[in-house]
C-alpha cells in the first residue's frame, strides 16, 4: 500500500513539474500559430484590439487600395463618411454588423449596402437617416455582438441589423499578440484546437485549463492525420449563444434584426429575421450575383431596396415610403461593373442555392430559368 501511494505521488509530481515547465515556458502558447484562422485581408486598415471577443477592429482615419477600389475609414473607425458620435437632431440612426459582406469587399467607399441603404431611405423615405457600416471581415456574430455592446455605449442607434455570414471561429490579425487573449479567454482553445477531447464535459474544461494538457493538443492538432477529438472545434454555438444572450438583454431597448447569407439556413438566434432572400423579395428571374458572398455594387443596390421594403414592414412607424415608392428588383440586368470579377467558388455556390431554391419549388418557372441562366453563363456575366 506505501509502495502504490509513493507511486502515486512521484507520478503527481512529475506530471506538476511537467506542468509548470509548459506553464513557464509557454510551450503550450507557442505550438498555436499554425492552428489559428488569419484575417489577412487589407492589413493597413485593421489593427488589434484587446477585446479577447473583439479581437481586431478597423483603423480610424486609415484608408487602402485594391484592385483599383478605395477602402477608407473614418475618425470613428467605420467605413463611413465622417460622422457625429453624437446623434442629430430628427436622424434615425441604423447600425449595419457583419462580416465582409457587409464591410462590402468587393466593392469601393460608397457602394456598400449600409451607404446604398442610407441613399434608398433619405431618397424614399419620410424622415432623415443614417445607415452606418459596422462590416468587419472575417468577423463572426460573436464578435460582432460584442462591437454592438460598445455601439451602444456610444453611439446612441435606433435599429441594429445583424448579417450572421460568417460561423465558427474567430480571426487574427497576422502577426498579432494572441497571447494576451489566450489567457484572457480560455474558450480559445477550446475554439482552436482540433484535438481537444471532451471540452464539452467538466472535467474536459478543467484540463483544457492545463498547460500541459494543452500543450499536447496543440502538438496532436498540428498532425493534419490526426481526425477531430473536439466536437467544439470551429463550432458556432458560441457565437449563437452570445448573440443571444445580446439580444435578450437589449431586446427591450431597440428593434435588433438577423439578416440571412444568401438563402443560408442556420437555427434559432431569437432575435427576427429580416427576410432579405425571401421569394418576395426577389425578381421573377433573381440574378446569381445576389447570391454572391462578396457580391458586385448593383447587387448591393437591390439589397438597399429589399432591406427598405422589408423594415418599413416590420418598423412602420420608423420607416415610411413616400407615397408611390416600390422597390426596385433587377438591379444586375445591365452591362458588366468595370474590375469586378467573380470567384469560381462564388458561382458554384450561387448555383447551388438557386437549385435548393429550385428543387423546393418545382412550379416556380423564375428560379427554373435563373438556374439555367446561371448555368449556360459558364461562370460569366
Amino acid at each position: 500500500m506505501k509502495t502504490r501511494l509513493a507511486y502515486a505521488a512521484f507520478l503527481l509530481l512529475l506530471v506538476g513539474a511537467a506542468e509548470l515547465a509548459v506553464r513557464l515556458g509557454g510551450l503550450d502558447l507557442r505550438l498555436l500559430p499554425p492552428l489559428l484562422f488569419y484575417q489577412e485581408a487589407l492589413p493597413s486598415l485593421h489593427e488589434p484590439d484587446p477585446d479577447p471577443w473583439i479581437l481586431y477592429r478597423l483603423r480610424p482615419g486609415a484608408r487602402a487600395e485594391l484592385r483599383g477600389r478605395a477602402y477608407t475609414t473614418n475618425s470613428l473607425g467605420f467605413r463611413d463618411p465622417e460622422r457625429s458620435a453624437a446623434k442629430p437632431a430628427g436622424v434615425t440612426r441604423v447600425v449595419c454588423l457583419g462580416g465582409s459582406n457587409t464591410f462590402g469587399a468587393a466593392v469601393p467607399d460608397g457602394q456598400t449596402y449600409p451607404a446604398q441603404l442610407e441613399k434608398a431611405l433619405n431618397a424614399d423615405f419620410q424622415g432623415r437617416f443614417e445607415v452606418w457600416n459596422a462590416g468587419l471581415s472575417a468577423s463572426v456574430p460573436g464578435q460582432n455582438a460584442e462591437l454592438a455592446e460598445e455601439i451602444l455605449q456610444r453611439y446612441d442607434p435606433d435599429v441594429l441589423i445583424f448579417q450572421k455570414n460568417n460561423a465558427g471561429r474567430r480571426a487574427f490579425l497576422p502577426g498579432q499578440d494572441y497571447r494576451s487573449a489566450f489567457r484572457k479567454d480560455p474558450g480559445l482553445w477550446i475554439e482552436n484546437l482540433r484535438c481537444l477531447p471532451a471540452p464539452d464535459r467538466a472535467w474536459g474544461r478543467v484540463l483544457a485549463r492545463g498547460a500541459l494538457w494543452r500543450a499536447a493538443a496543440a502538438a496532436l492538432s498540428r498532425s493534419q492525420r490526426m481526425p477531430v477529438l473536439n466536437p467544439r472545434y470551429a463550432s458556432d454555438e458560441p457565437n449563437r449563444l452570445r448573440f443571444q444572450a445580446f439580444w435578450q438583454r437589449h431586446r427591450a431597448e431597440l428593434p435588433i434584426f438577423l439578416m440571412d447569407n444568401s438563402g443560408q439556413e442556420g437555427g434559432d438566434w431569437g432575435a427576427p429575421e429580416l427576410g432579405l432572400f425571401e421569394r418576395d423579395s426577389l425578381p421573377e428571374v433573381p440574378c446569381r450575383e445576389y447570391l454572391y458572398i462578396h457580391p458586385p455594387a448593383c447587387a448591393y443596390r437591390w439589397y438597399a431596396q429589399a432591406m427598405a421594403w422589408k423594415l418599413s414592414l416590420a418598423l412602420p412607424g420608423k420607416f415610411r415610403p413616400k407615397p408611390g415608392w416600390k422597390p426596385a428588383r433587377d438591379t444586375c440586368r445591365k452591362a458588366p461593373e468595370p474590375g469586378f470579377e467573380p470567384l469560381a467558388s462564388e458561382d458554384q455556390r450561387a448555383r447551388a442555392i438557386l437549385a435548393r431554391w429550385a428543387e423546393g419549388a418545382p412550379a416556380d418557372a423564375g428560379l427554373r430559368k435563373a438556374l439555367s441562366n446561371a448555368a449556360c453563363s459558364g461562370g460569366s456575366r
